[in-house]
């Protein structure tokens, strides 16, 4: 029998040892397939993709118009906040926090008008019992959430009010209207001492007019701060009162010697003009719902993906890849340590074999049933659990080899550190630990900073992560960077495993 021919009856009597030692449990082979299958389908059917309403308490010592308006604005906030009660001292709301029977606690501030008086803010006091930091967050943001209605409930009745006044100083501009036209029809009769007393009329009335509107030009420049004409040019509401202030047929009197007004007739024509569309402006501010005015912006998300992804969707493909990468690095970290504890490595140094045949030869076995056991898990996965496949099926599959392929390089390298099989499995719930943590299953990656995101970088689950997720779920082909990034973690490591197994196979 020649080198080459040795050479594959020993790699291949290795990966049928490896297959054997697995199909003879079956049990275990079996947990390895329907184990992942099963935390998914559960956590597909348990997991809640939306916040329960937070059920709040308000503090109030005493019943004020602001305590009463808290309640019944609490509707406004959506599904967000859940009233409890008003309560009127502090212990009793700390009471009900530490019982867990409400999750937040809002002390109404009861020096809030003579605060506001002051020029200052009134500040709401946001009591809690949470120590989950992410979810203290999102306490946070709903409170915030809370304030901002509410000061835009405070800028909303403001504005109807605003609105009432404009009302009212609609009656100046219908009558300012009416005397401009006794005005024109008295130039035009070439009266000129009606004329003047109707100038002086038309003056009081101007002047009326612009103090009377001076309250509401803060809510209407807060909505439109320019008002767009007919013409398409924007003009405000200031300013078409100054046109008529400062226009010749209102400032300047009627000279008496004159026998043709026609310069004065058509400056009363121009007012005319302005006053009209002066009231069409307040018409239309008056029009708009003072709901309106302090939301005049709204958003809807859009997708570029071609369906709704629901949770469980979107953490599949990192629960593959985890799921994976810790049966192999398992299986592969039990493997060498099996064999020195038995005496196996014994009769490898005398005989032979050399280290990287070994290696080889676990590593094609281990990749066999890797790749059976991500075969079965993608089948249930995509007819079970209908999550999709927008991208290739064969991206998937060169996904999940390299990820094998760099899983079991550490899983050779533990096994080739630890003593016992009892030190090989720590050593792997270590690294699943790390996985879970800086993986990519709970936080993005992208959030960690150096050196800690040095930990994700040296991850298989972080790169296989990244690619499964883009194939899946949005349709791309993997980044030939990260594959590369990927399959050099397998290299490296496999590299590594080697000279540890050469060193083991020389020493013991």
């Amino acid at each position: 029998m020649n080198r080459v021919n040795a050479f594959f009856v020993r790699l291949f009597a290795f990966f049928f040892k490896e297959m054997a030692e697995v199909i003879r449990q079956p049990k275990l082979f079996i947990s390895l397939i329907l184990g992942p299958f099963l935390i998914m389908l559960l956590f597909g059917i348990g997991y809640r993709g939306t916040q329960p309403p937070l059920r709040t308490v308000f503090v109030a010592p005493h019943e004020t118009a602001l305590s009463k308006a808290i309640a019944e604005n609490v509707a406004l906030v959506g599904s967000t906040i859940q009233y409890a009660g008003t309560v009127q001292t502090m212990d009793e709301m700390t009471a009900m926090l530490k019982s867990r029977s409400v999750d937040l606690g809002v002390v109404i501030p009861k020096d809030a008008y003579e605060k506001i008086r002051q020029n200052q803010q009134a500040e709401f006091k946001v009591y809690n019992n949470e120590i989950n930091p992410i979810q203290l967050n999102y306490l946070s943001y709903v409170a915030q959430i809370y304030v901002d209605e509410l000061n835009r409930q405070v800028i909303s009745k403001v504005a109807e009010q605003t609105q009432a006044d404009a009302q009212k100083v609609s009656g100046y501009i219908d009558n300012a209207l009416e005397i401009n036209a006794r005005y024109k029809a008295q130039l035009q009769a070439g009266d000129q001492a009606g004329a003047s007393a109707s100038q002086t009329e038309l003056r009081q009335n101007v002047s009326s007019l612009d103090q009377a509107i001076g309250a509401t030009l803060a809510v209407l420049n807060t909505v439109d701060p320019g008002i767009s004409t007919g013409g398409g040019q924007t003009t405000s509401v200031q300013n078409d009162i100054t046109t008529v202030k400062d226009s010749k047929s209102v400032a300047q009197d009627i000279p008496a010697d004159k026998t043709d007004y026609s310069a004065e007739i058509a400056n009363v024509d121009e007012n005319e003009v302005v006053l009209k569309r002066l009231k069409t402006n307040l018409g239309d501010f008056t029009a708009i719902s003072p709901y309106l005015m302090t939301r005049i912006f709204t958003s809807k998300n859009y997708s570029i993906n071609a369906i709704d992804f629901t949770m469980m969707m979107y953490f599949t493909p990192v629960v593959i890849m985890l799921l994976l990468q810790h049966i192999m690095v398992t299986l592969a970290a039990l493997s060498i340590v099996r064999e020195r504890r038995s005496g196996t490595m014994e009769l490898y140094r005398v005989s032979p074999i050399k280290a990287g045949e070994i290696l080889v030869g676990k590593y094609m076995s281990y990749m066999v049933i890797g790749v059976f056991i991500a075969a079965v898990l993608g089948a249930l996965v995509y007819y079970g659990l209908k999550v999709p496949m927008l991208g290739s099926w064969r991206d998937a599959a060169l996904i999940t080899l390299a990820l094998l392929f760099s899983s079991l390089g550490y899983g050779f390298i533990i096994s080739l550190m630890a003593g016992t099989e009892s030190q090989a499995v720590q050593f792997s719930m270590i690294s699943l630990l790390l996985s879970v943590f800086f993986g990519g299953l709970f936080l993005d990656f992208r959030n960690l900073v150096y050196p800690v995101k040095a930990i994700s970088e040296v991850l298989p689950v972080t790169y296989g992560t990244q690619m499964l997720q883009d194939t899946m779920l949005r349709g791309l082909s993997f980044s030939l960077i990260t594959m590369l990034k990927l399959l050099g973690i397998g290299a490296i490591t496999f590299i590594i495993a080697l000279i540890m197994m050469r060193r083991k196979m020389a020493t013991e």
